[in-house]
Parts: C-alpha cells; structure tokens; sequence
C-alpha cells in the first residue's frame, strides 16, 4: 500500500510532501486552483483501483481538465496509462473494459472541450501575446529540449538543463513498468511543449508534473519504487539513481523554497500586506472609499478581506478581477491615477483610498513595465502632483511577498 510504503521510506517522503511550497503553502496557502488538481490527481490515485473500470475515472478525468490548462495534459496522460494497462490485458474489443474505456475518453474530451471553452478567447490576452513561442518545425526540437521555460522554476533558474536531468531521473522510476513510464514521459513532453509554446512555468505549474508522478507512483504502489536504497531491489544501478533523484528534487521543494514563508513567519511578517489594507478601509471614514491598486493585479487579494470591488485603473471601470487585456490603457503615469481618483471622488463624494507599490520616496524616475507590456512613468513632476494631491496614510511594507504598499488618500 502506498501509504504503508511511504511510511517506512527513510527519508520521510510523506513529510517531504506535506512540508513541500507546494502542498503546504503554495496550493493552500496562496489557494491557486493548481491545489484542486493535486487534489483531483490524488483522489484518482486513491480511488484507480476501484473506478478505472467506471464512468467515475472519466468523470474525475473531467473534472481534472477544467482545474485549469496544464492539467489537460496530465488527464490524457492518465488516460494513456489506463489505455496502455488495459492494452497489457489483451481484453476483446467488446470486453466491458474497453468499452468503459472508450466511453472515459469521450468523458475526456468533453472535459478538453469545456476548458477550452472557458479559456479562448483568453481573458489575458496581453499575457498570452507577450510569453508566445511562435509553433514551427525550428523551434519543435528547442521546445523539447528548453529548461528556463518549462521546469527551471523547481529550484533551477541558474542551471536550467539541470532541472531537466532530475525530471528525466524521476521518470526513469517507471524503467520496468512500461505503461507508467510511457505515461509520464508523455505528460513531460506536452507539458514541456505547453509551457514553451504557450507561456513559461512558474513554480505552481510546474509542480503539477510533480503530483502526477506521485500520483502515478501511488497507483503504482510498488516498496522498491518508493524506497530508496531497499534491499529488496534487484532493478539496478538506474532505478537507484532514478528513486534518489525523485527523492532528492521533492526535497528541495522543502529545504530550497519553504524557507521563505517559515522564515516571514517566525518573523512575524505576513504573505500579504491586503489584510492590513481591508483592515484601513473598514475604518469609519474610509469604509465607502473607493479603491485604487497600481499595479491592478495586487488588489485581487483585498476583495478577499473586503469583498467589495475596486477600480481597474486600466479598463476604468470597477471589479474583483484584474484582466491582462490588449484592450487596457498600456501607458499610464501618476498624472493618470490623480485624474481617476479626482473623477471616483467627484462621482461619490467619498475620499479615495490609492494603494501604491511602488514606493515613491525610492523609485527612479523612468517608464515600467508593470506587466505584460502594462506601463507606469514617473517623472520629478507627476511624483511631486501626486504628494501634492494626496496624503499618505500608512506604510504597509512587511509582507515578504509582492502584496506591499504605501497608502493614499485623495483629495489632500
């Protein structure tokens, strides 16, 4: 049994996972729908036993597929396993297997079919514009074989290749068990495709693959898999290499990574500073205050605490969700922000709380790339209108991660 298995590994791998950025911060912490595929992916690997002959293994094949894009690709790599097993079986073409078999995949593609409604046209377009590969027979071999763009962000931004060498160690786990190891080589290579042709892997995308090869490897639920260095092993010199550097790479997840946030917590500073944020706009005078965020995107979290909208500076209108659109104001400077506080406070008769990241005393003057081509020039001029019109109210620059801003509130 996996867990039994786990349990007795000498590394603690069961530790390594709960305690990994992953699992215990960044698909729980931050709550990316990236945590609801690991989720999905282990209800499969906990359940495959008993549903991979049932419509249930298409269904959570479905549900996987609109977790979000990349898992698209682990769902058909998870398909092909189940197809590849089934293969091994030498079953009749009008078995039930097969035939619950054919009706998962078309459960599959409906899944394919709904995500791809959802996310095209894309939203954010301007993202997808600025990280596109263009597809062509030069670059299929580089997207193949390119790390910066796939799995360098699992602890290998200065050695790139090195980040392919441990994913390639970690599928050679499944050396003597062909349709595992066709399955997870295939899930790498779309998603290395994916995350070259579409937009390069942060770390929660590229963790995905992660959970797929420990999902696989729970079905798989074989002692001299999981355990390195077990002496009842007789695969060889690879399959020890191989689970050491599974091991070793879900380890650095732990000790590389999870440093960060245990070291903002021991020092008391928080993710985000958009708590302390919502907390100034429940005070009485600020409570109706209409709400300003540059860049945008770093106001997302304050709808959490508040749940009310704020403006969307570039598309000049009122929201919780901040689209990296074409269609936006892509040049905007400080004058821009005085003139749609002034507008907001005109319209209200409330004062207007603006939530500034960068910090004004500091920054340089010049033009910015906030992000995805979404611009921001300061000049002495418009630095020295905008302290003219406002008054900062509070510093709120502890948080360890990029939710830090200095607060203002117009008119003066």
């Amino acid at each position: 049994e996996f867990r039994r298995v786990l349990f007795r590994s000498r590394l603690g791998l069961i530790a390594i996972l709960l305690f990994s950025l992953h699992l215990g911060f960044d698909y729980s912490v931050v709550s990316r729908n990236y945590g609801i595929s690991a989720l999905v992916l282990f209800a499969i690997a906990a359940t495959y036993q008993r549903i991979r002959d049932s419509l249930w293994f298409g269904l959570l094949l479905l549900l996987l597929c609109n977790t979000n894009a990349p898992s698209v690709f682990l769902a058909g790599a998870f398909f092909l396993y189940r197809m590849l097993e089934l293969w091994g079986e030498r079953p009749g073409w009008r078995s039930h297997s097969v035939l619950v078999l054919a009706a998962n995949g078309a459960l599959m593609l409906l899944g394919v079919l709904f995500c791809f409604l959802a996310i095209y046209p894309p939203a954010n377009d301007a993202a997808a514009a600025v990280n596109r590969v263009p597809l062509s027979a030069q670059t299929l071999l580089p997207g193949i074989i390119d790390g910066y763009r796939s799995f360098a962000a699992l602890g290998f931004h200065n050695a790139p290749q090195l980040a392919n060498l441990f994913v390639i160690l970690s599928i050679a786990v499944f050396a003597r068990r062909r349709p595992a190891l066709v399955a997870a080589a295939a899930a790498f290579v779309t998603l290395k495709l994916f995350f070259f042709f579409g937009f390069p892997a942060a770390f929660r995308h590229a963790a995905l693959f992660l959970m797929f090869l420990v999902a696989l490897l729970w079905v798989e639920g074989d002692e001299r898999v999981l355990e390195p260095g077990a002496e009842k092993d007789n695969d060889g010199l690879l399959s020890l290499v191989a689970r050491w550097g599974f091991v070793l790479l879900l380890a650095m997840e732990s000790v590389m990574y999870l440093r960060g946030p245990v070291k903002g917590l021991v020092e008391g500073r928080p993710w985000s500073g958009a708590k302390k944020l919502a907390a100034i706009l429940e005070r009485p005078e600020y409570r109706d205050a209409p709400l300003i965020v540059e860049p945008d995107a770093l106001g997302e979290s304050v709808v959490y605490w508040t749940g009310k909208h704020f403006y969307l500076l570039r598309q000049q209108r009122f929201g919780t969700v901040t689209p990296f659109s074409m269609t936006g104001r892509k040049e905007m400077s400080l004058d821009d922000i005085l003139g749609s506080a002034r507008q907001l406070h005109a319209a209200t008769g409330r004062p207007v709380v603006i939530a500034m990241e960068r910090d004004l005393k500091a920054v340089k003057p010049g033009r910015y790339d906030v992000m995805y081509a979404d611009y921001m020039t300061f000049t002495p001029q418009n630095i020295a209108r905008f302290q003219a019109g406002t008054r900062r109210i509070a510093a709120i620059r502890d948080a360890f991660g990029d939710e830090r801003y200095d607060i203002y509130v117009y008119p003066r």
